[in-house]
C-alpha cells in the first residue's frame, strides 16, 4: 500500500510486517528475507559495523534497471540508486531478455532435436550476454537456462559452467540470497545426476558451497538441507 491505498491492478491481498516496513531498501542489501509461515525473517549476509543501517532490497535482485526504477517509483515512491557498474545498456538488455523468453517458451518437455536447437540457440545468447562486459544480474537467467539444458543434453561439465556464471552473476551486488541458494543446489544436482562424469572433490565442493548459501540464508536449521 502507499499512503493507504492499494496501487490500480495490484492484488486485492497484501501481507504487512510493520517491523519489517522500517527496514529501507538498497541495490546492495546486507541481509536477505525468507519466510517461514507468516514470520518475515531477516539475516546479515556480511558482518555489520555497530551503527550501520540494516538495508534490504525491496525486488528481485534479477530485474533490469528499467523495471526497477519503475516499480519502486510505482509501489514505494522512491527513485532506483542504478545504474550501477553492473547495469548493462538498457535496450541491448531487454533484447537478450526478450530473446531468451523466446527460446525457452514451451521448451519443457521439447524432444531432442528441439532442445538441440535451443541449447545452440542459448550459446550463441551467453556469448552475446558476455560481449556486454558487466555481471548483470538482469542477464543470470539466461546461462541458468543454458546450464540446465546442457545438463539434459548430457553434458555436464557445460551445464556446471553455465550456473556457476547464472551464479557469478546473481550475486554481483548480494552474496546470498535465496536466488543464490537455488543456483548452488542445482549445481550439487547436476554433479549428483552426472555421476562418474564428476569427480568426488568437485561433488564435495558443491555441496559446502550449497550449505553455505543455505546457512545464510536461512540459518543454521537442522535437517533442512538433508
Amino acid at each position: 500500500p502507499l499512503d493507504g491505498e492499494l496501487p490500480g491492478g495490484e492484488p486485492s491481498l497484501v501481507g504487512l510486517w510493520p517491523l519489517g516496513s522500517l527496514i529501507n531498501h538498497s541495490l546492495r542489501p546486507n541481509v536477505t528475507r525468507t519466510f517461514a509461515g507468516r514470520c518475515c525473517c531477516y539475516r546479515s549476509i556480511r558482518r555489520l559495523k555497530a551503527g550501520e543501517e540494516v538495508l534490504d532490497n525491496y525486488l528481485d535482485l534479477r530485474l533490469p534497471a528499467a523495471m526497477r526504477q519503475d516499480m519502486l517509483r510505482r509501489n514505494h515512491a522512491i527513485e532506483d540508486e542504478g545504474p550501477d557498474s553492473c547495469d548493462g545498456p538498457p535496450s541491448e538488455v531487454a533484447e537478450l531478455r526478450e530473446a531468451h523468453g523466446a527460446i525457452i517458451e514451451n521448451l519443457d518437455g521439447a524432444k531432442k532435436e528441439r532442445a538441440q536447437a535451443a541449447y545452440k540457440q542459448l550459446a550463441e545468447l551467453t556469448n552475446r550476454c558476455e560481449e556486454l562486459g558487466v555481471n548483470d544480474p538482469a542477464l543470470s537467467e539466461v546461462f541458468k537456462d543454458f546450464g540446465i539444458l546442457a545438463g539434459r543434453l548430457g553434458d555436464a561439465e557445460m551445464g556446471l559452467q553455465g550456473l556457476a556464471r547464472a551464479l557469478e552473476l546473481a550475486t554481483a551486488r548480494e552474496r546470498y540470497s535465496v536466488i543464490s541458494y537455488a543456483l548452488a543446489l542445482r549445481m550439487l544436482h547436476l554433479a549428483v545426476l552426472a555421476g562418474g562424469d564428476i569427480d568426488g572433490e568437485t561433488r564435495g565442493g558443491l555441496e559446502a558451497m550449497a550449505k553455505k548459501h543455505l546457512l545464510m540464508v536461512f540459518g543454521p536449521w537442522p535437517g533442512l538441507f538433508e
